[in-house]
């Protein structure tokens, strides 16, 4: 997220490419909470700005090569959550964000098969 997608999609390739099989796990916002972060960190000048959002997981899968098998350069979508899916004690005041929609799902934790 603080990286430009460039910068992004060429990390995923480069571990793709070293580490064929293996399984990553990130989080990340969708463009709309992107949005929302540079907003407030313009305004109040506290923070760092975040340079891409992922709106679709299958977004990721289009880098590898689509139409290749997981051994020749595939990369596949294995799980997705959301921190607001499951009631977590020490987030107890934020989970009401769960119920709006467009911020319940505006960050999510994939996990990829490279």
């Amino acid at each position: 997220m603080y990286f430009e997608e460039t910068q992004v999609k060429s990390l995923v390739l480069t571990l793709r490419d070293r580490f064929p099989g293996a399984e990553l796990v990130f989080d990340a916002f969708s463009p709309f909470m992107r949005w929302g972060h540079n907003t407030r960190v313009s305004r109040t000048g506290i923070g760092a700005h975040l340079h891409w959002g992922l709106k679709h997981p299958q977004d990721l899968e289009r880098w590898g090569d689509p139409s290749a098998s997981l051994r020749t350069g595939g990369i596949r979508l294995l799980d997705e959550r959301f921190p607001f899916q499951y009631r977590e004690p020490r987030i107890r005041r934020a989970w009401q964000v769960r119920l709006i929609p467009c911020l319940a799902k505006a960050i999510r934790i994939f996990r990829y098969q490279l």
